[in-house]
């Protein structure tokens, strides 16, 4: 058995033997022994004893085993392989149990061991099975050179992490307050009896057959593997993400091993077969310096005193030494280029992922199980379906299916809001965006839930009615996004609409849109009084076809500037200007199309005369019954104020393309507006023509 299986049999053994033994009593007389000592004595001693008895060597005082493991002797000749692993180790777990029980540590684990709590354990036989487990995991692993193999590859890979942060994590979790009440309420859960035993156990299912399924890749490298897509994007360094406390991290290939920046002159890294990646002592998986031995001292990282083995410690007078570190711990030549890749961890997505986490698990919040939640909704319904494996094991399990139950998470809604998210994300505004939203979410909390009420009760009245839905390949969004598309690249119209939005008339909108949308009757405009005549009292069957008069009124405004949308309005071929019993031209067929006068979208020109004419300043222009501008105002309501028949001016505006047609209209037929209006007998169309006409 190799060095490795010994020493994983020989930690199972200490455990068995620390958790089986009597309960320190620290009240004792001191032996002068540590608590490491005392462990690996008593396990020592357990170990020997199962030896002795599986030979029939069981004697009454131990025989020569209670003092050789005292004294911590030589293991003889005749021992197990697993008692002279545990000898050879016996510095390292000695020093590694004290390190774990420290002397203040040692009355609360004496407490812990003598508690009925405990005990307890051993009386429904739960210590045995789960010290028997532990065992069988750890003899199984033995039993499997090429995990032994890994094992001991990984033991080699020192200095691959600053000194600092090595244990940040370990030492973040095990001084974390709540840990015991955490363990304890997990252990609760998934233990049997408890509320997640069943999730616990499918879990242990699904984990099981996916491992069992494993097979190695064939080409572990390739850039197209889930893997390495997705290290490239938790470890690709942005500016944006970094606050200025860097955390160096050395990059590693496929295999684990650290990556180099180069090889060659000025490095300490051998290259004999000239790939760039340095080569390996292929046992331990160390890199060879140039002398073709085992790299000595050059680690990416500064490793602990007395932590490096004897060939790798740096010699005196060692030409491989020649090289330093900067601030930050890295491997550098004489200029100061790193010898080793290295990325800073505080500009990648995992560092900002991780700040960002300590907001989102915060239980006060409980934001990352919300999220879930939702996640969960998003990803579609759940039923029990069945996932075949590539080795023919099955596992049925509670998945996400599709209307029919067949299993398609690529029709998933998940999926349509990570591509949307992914698109918002290229934008190259993305971050004004984002420092928007954050200012809104921040800032105006209140007015955002309000909205997200809206929007939330407006999808319920939605959901009363089921018949009122759109048809999955209706263009209605790939026709709308473009508009929303236009009105957000003009920022004073977007301010415009906004600030429309806030003025008390357009409460009144939703009302009127309602009844709009809700009835079919026909409104037209006194010419006398001007005055609109109609009344909501026709509702549409929606039984019957929507055609004809069986349609609501505003389906009907949407029809017409939709008709209208680039229809062009022109003078017909042929045609001329008579008033006062005179025709322009006198002579000839008459205009051409289109020569006297051209619209070339009406929709633009019916929506235009719906708003007011402005100046640079966004001033209102008023203007006389003749049509002469006026005075520049602030509110249209002004412009009454500004003397009897003045109004505000239609945005829109109709040209005459002939000049001596516009000068008769200005000066010989008693004013534009006044002459247009007369000789067609429509009211509003003038030069500025408005809704009415």
């Amino acid at each position: 058995m190799k060095i490795g299986g010994r020493i994983a049999l020989a930690l199972s053994s200490a455990a068995l033997a620390a958790a089986c033994s009597e309960p320190l009593d620290t009240n004792r007389t001191n032996s002068g022994s540590t608590f490491g000592e005392i462990v690996l004595n008593l396990a020592c001693q357990r170990m020997a004893f199962t030896e002795d008895a599986r030979d029939g060597k069981i004697t009454a005082d131990g025989g020569e085993w209670p003092a050789i493991c005292k004294e911590g002797l030589a293991a003889p000749p005749s021992a197990a392989d697993s008692i002279k692993a545990l000898f050879a180790a016996r510095p390292d777990l000695v020093a590694g149990i004290d390190g774990a029980f420290p002397d203040e540590f040692l009355p609360d684990l004496q407490t812990f061991l003598t508690s009925n709590e405990f005990l307890a354990t051993y009386d429904d036989e739960t210590a045995e099975h789960a010290i028997d487990s532990l065992i069988g995991f750890l003899r199984l692993m033995a039993d499997d050179g090429e995990a032994v193999d890994a094992l001991e590859r990984l033991n080699w890979r020192i200095g691959y992490r600053p000194l600092k942060p090595a244990l940040g994590a370990v030492r973040s979790v095990v001084n974390y307050p709540g840990m015991h009440d955490l363990l304890l309420s997990l252990g609760e859960a998934v233990t049997k009896g408890g509320s997640a035993r069943g999730e616990w156990e499918n879990l242990l299912k699904a984990l099981g057959a996916t491992l069992r399924d494993v097979r190695a890749s064939d080409n572990p490298g390739a850039p197209d593997r889930t893997l390495r897509i997705a290290l490239d994007l938790l470890l690709s360094e942005r500016a944006q993400l970094g606050t200025e406390r860097p955390i160096p991290l050395v990059l590693r290939d496929e295999h684990g091993v650290a990556l180099l920046a180069r090889v060659g002159a000025n490095t300490p890294f051998l290259d004999q077969n000239g790939d760039r990646a340095g080569d390996l002592e292929p046992v331990t998986g160390r890199f060879l310096g140039s002398d073709g031995q085992v790299l000595r001292g050059n680690t990416p990282f500064a490793a602990p005193t007395g932590v490096l083995p004897k060939d790798m410690e740096p010699a005196q007078n060692d030409p491989q030494q020649q090289f330093g570190r900067d601030e930050l711990g890295r491997l550098i030549d004489a200029s100061g280029a790193p010898l080793y890749r290295y990325v800073d961890l505080d500009k990648t997505l995992v560092a900002a992922l991780a700040r960002d986490g300590i907001q989102l698990f915060d239980p006060q919040k409980g934001t990352a199980l919300d999220l879930l939640r939702g996640t969960s909704a998003l990803m579609g319904e759940r039923a029990m379906t069945t996932h075949t494996y590539d080795n023919g094991e099955t596992l049925a399990y509670r998945g996400f299916v599709d209307a029919d139950g067949d299993q398609k998470l690529d029709e998933s809604p998940m999926l349509d809001v990570a591509y949307g998210a992914l698109q918002l994300l290229r934008d190259p505004g993305i971050y004004d965006t984002l420092a928007l939203a954050r200012k809104l979410l921040t800032d105006n909390e209140a007015d955002l839930s309000r909205l997200a009420e809206a929007a939330v009760v407006t999808a319920r009245f939605g959901n009363q009615h089921p018949e009122a839905e759109l048809p999955d390949d209706s263009p209605m969004w790939d026709d709308l996004l473009p508009v929303v598309r236009q009105i957000l690249e003009k920022p004073q119209l977007v301010a415009d609409l906004m600030k429309a939005l806030e003025a008390p008339e357009v409460a009144q909108l939703s009302e009127r849109f309602g009844k709009y949308m809700k009835y079919s009757n026909r409104f037209d405009i006194d010419p006398t009084t001007l005055q609109v005549m109609g009344a909501f009292t026709t509702l549409v069957d929606r039984t019957r076809a929507d055609t004809g008069a069986n349609r609501s009124i505003f389906q009907r405004i949407l029809h017409i500037i939709h008709d209208s949308n680039h229809a062009q309005m022109c003078n017909k071929e042929g045609a001329k200007v008579k008033a006062g019993g005179l025709t322009y031209p006198p002579l000839g067929p008459g205009y051409g199309r289109c020569d006297l006068i051209q619209i070339d979208n009406l929709a633009v020109l019916y929506v235009q005369s719906m708003v007011y004419a402005k100046d640079s300043q966004r001033r209102i222009i008023c203007e006389n019954a003749d049509g002469d501008e006026g005075a520049h105002v602030a509110q249209a309501s002004d412009c009454a104020r500004q003397g009897t028949g003045i109004r505000p001016r239609p945005k829109a505006f109709m040209e005459f393309k002939d000049g001596v047609v516009n000068f008769a209209i200005d000066n010989l037929l008693g004013g534009e507006d006044a002459a247009l209006e007369g000789n067609s007998g429509i009211t509003g169309f003038r030069r500025h023509p408005t809704p009415e006409a």
